[in-house]
C-alpha cells in the first residue's frame, strides 16, 4: 500500500513526458554538414568537396546554405551551434555581421569580430524566436554574410557539423487536447491517493 502514491505519481510522470514528446516534433539537424552549399564571389562548393569547410566568406551576400525535409508544419524558433575559424584581421574593432535565414526570412544574427588574424575556431550558440513560420515540413536555412571585409581583411570558414533545431509551433487543438488529457490524469490521481 506505500509504493501506491510512488507508482501514481511516476505513472503521472510518465504520462506527462509522453504527452509533451507527442505534442511537440521539433527537428534537429546537422547544419552546417557536408552536404552544406556555400558560396563565396569566385568560387561554389559542399562543404563535404571542401574538408568539411565553407567556402571563405568576405563579401557580402557570401553564404553557406541547406534545405531540409519532414519538419514541422510551422516553427517559430531556432536553435543553432554554428563553428566558424575567424580569419578576419588588419580592422581592429571591426566586427562583422552574419544574417540567418529560415526559407528566406530573416530570423536573427550574430557579429564574428575581427581577432587580427588569429585564426581560431570559435563557437556561436543560442536560440532566435520569431513569428510563426509556416515551411510545411520543408525548410531552407541559411547564413549570409552581411558586410564586406575590406580588401586584406581576411575572411571567415564554417566548419562542419553545426547544429540547428526548428522549434515546431504547438497546435491549439492539441495543447487543448493535452490540457484535458492531463487534467484528468491529475484528477484520477488525486482520487486514488486521497479515496
Amino acid at each position: 500500500m506505500k509504493d501506491q502514491p510512488a507508482r501514481a505519481m511516476f505513472l503521472m510522470a510518465t504520462i506527462l513526458f509522453l504527452a509533451l514528446e507527442v505534442a511537440h516534433a521539433d527537428l534537429s539537424v546537422t547544419f552546417p554538414s557536408d552536404n552544406s552549399f556555400s558560396c563565396n564571389a569566385n568560387v561554389c562548393t559542399f562543404l563535404g568537396s571542401n574538408f568539411s569547410q565553407s567556402a571563405p566568406l568576405f563579401t557580402a551576400g557570401d553564404f553557406v546554405s541547406e534545405v531540409f525535409i519532414n519538419g514541422p508544419t510551422s516553427i517559430a524558433a531556432l536553435q543553432y551551434d554554428f563553428f566558424l575559424n575567424d580569419n578576419l584581421g588588419g580592422n581592429p574593432g571591426a566586427s562583422y555581421e552574419n544574417d540567418v535565414y529560415v526559407n528566406s526570412t530573416l530570423v536573427g544574427n550574430f557579429l564574428v569580430a575581427d581577432c587580427g588574424y588569429c585564426g581560431t575556431t570559435q563557437e556561436y550558440k543560442g536560440t532566435f524566436t520569431f513569428p510563426s513560420l509556416v515551411g510545411n515540413g520543408t525548410y531552407s536555412l541559411a547564413i549570409v554574410l552581411l558586410d564586406t571585409v575590406p580588401l586584406g581583411g581576411g575572411n571567415e570558414v564554417y566548419l562542419a557539423p553545426g547544429s540547428a533545431t526548428l522549434v515546431e509551433v504547438p497546435e491549439p487543438s492539441s495543447l487543448l487536447l493535452l490540457g484535458a488529457g492531463l487534467v484528468g490524469t491529475f484528477g484520477a490521481v488525486r482520487r486514488k491517493l486521497l479515496g
